[in-house]
């Protein structure tokens, strides 16, 4: 029996980046090389299901879409809110772009959740350390830092809600109704989040589903 040893435990009192927390779906960009690809269904020992295997094949990558619990396809059934349908639609932008890797965002926008009043649908990456300089033009977006702090300070996050319920959305200028922050622990790699509505829920020895 291989021994797993326990996790080393971080320190709470580490740098923290606050972003906006978006409204919409989670999901996932991930690309491969071809041989990456198939060395991880050689990896898997088995056969995926017709669902698991749409790919978008771009010659020189290989490019799957998953929403926050499954891969996404092109068909209608299969799909999330459009979400494959627009990655295959910009596959070329986007890989190059992100080059190999898992990309993890917000799917978010038109009938998405609050909508934010927009017209159309964005991918926002969660990846502020690499992606928050894209360039305007650009088909994906980053989620926007509201600040940062030299520790775990809940008086920063605080902060940083304060100014989104004051200025409204930073990723949607001129939506009034922002939900909240997510608060990134490097030291820890830990996400946490803290919105308007829903914190106050909390009941002691209750698990609650999100």
């Amino acid at each position: 029996m291989s021994f797993e040893p326990f996790a080393k435990i971080s320190r709470l009192s580490r740098p923290i980046i606050i972003t906006e927390k978006l409204d919409g779906s989670n999901g996932q960009i991930y690309i491969q090389t071809p041989r990456e690809y198939d060395e991880e269904r050689i990896h898997e020992g088995s056969i995926m299901d017709e669902v698991q295997d749409a790919v978008i094949d771009t010659g020189e990558f290989i490019v799957r879409v998953g929403s926050r619990k499954r891969w996404l396809g092109p068909a209608k059934s299969e799909d999330h809110f459009n979400m494959f349908k627009w990655v295959h639609e910009n596959v070329d932008e986007i890989v190059e772009t992100l080059g190999a890797g898992r990309h993890y965002g917000e799917w978010w926008g038109q009938g998405i959740q609050r909508g934010y009043g927009l017209n159309e649908k964005r991918f926002s990456l969660f990846n502020t350390h690499r992606w928050a300089q894209l360039p305007v033009e650009s088909c994906l977006h980053c989620v926007p830092v509201i600040g940062t702090s030299s520790e775990f300070d809940t008086a920063a996050v605080d902060f940083a809600l304060n100014i989104l319920s004051t200025t409204g959305s930073h990723a949607a200028p001129g939506f009034m109704n922002p939900e909240g922050v997510v608060v990134y622990h490097p030291h820890g790699n830990t996400l946490m989040k803290k919105t308007y509505k829903g914190d106050d829920e909390y009941v002691p020895g209750k698990q609650r589903a999100d």
